[in-house]
């Protein structure tokens, strides 16, 4: 079985699945073939928090969380555990993009070629730097190379390289 949605990292005070954009996320889909989101699991680390969310489209979904929380956020869409599209913004409007899985994204699937990895990295790291976490550049290339994973592995290694530690899952409440 494969894992296709959302991995996203912002901070609020209150569980992120009650933002606008989550929240619209899980009702409707900016693509015809794809069903709105599922709730699966929120792990938090004070007010920042990593919230799964299977299935769903959002083109604009890191834009609207950074707008809604007034701090960076990021989203990663998995497609077939395959690869990320990785969107982050901070809350000031500066963004990147890159691919958990690069190779994969752009051989396998036909994705445009990402910026160079070191640009990525750098990147990544100041915006990690943004929300506070400490990153791991020597990390994050290996990360950033990695397959997702049936179960999100992937996503949990570029999330331990950029600071976070989040905790335990907590239940969801149902859509």
């Amino acid at each position: 079985m494969s894992l296709f949605g959302y991995f996203v990292i912002a901070r609020h005070p209150r569980p992120l699945y009650e933002l606008p954009a989550v929240q619209r996320l899980c009702r409707e889909s900016d693509e015809e073939f794809i069903s709105p989101g599922t709730l699966a699991n929120l792990r938090a680390e004070g007010d920042w928090q990593l919230l799964q969310v299977l299935g769903g489209w959002s083109a604009e979904l890191a834009d609207e969380l950074a707008a809604q929380t007034a701090a960076p956020a990021m989203s990663i869409y998995v497609v077939e555990s395959a690869f990320g599209i990785i969107e982050a913004r901070t809350a000031e409007g500066g963004s990147w993009q890159g691919y958990l899985n690069p190779r994969a994204a752009v051989q396998a699937y036909g994705a445009p070629p990402p910026p160079e990895l070191d640009a990525v990295v750098a990147a990544a790291v100041a915006w990690a730097a943004d929300t506070g976490h400490p990153a791991d550049a020597g990390a994050l290339p290996t990360a950033l190379q990695g397959r997702v994973g049936p179960f999100g592995e992937g996503v949990n290694v570029l999330v331990e390289a950029l600071g976070f530690r989040f905790g335990a899952g907590e239940e969801l409440p149902d859509d």
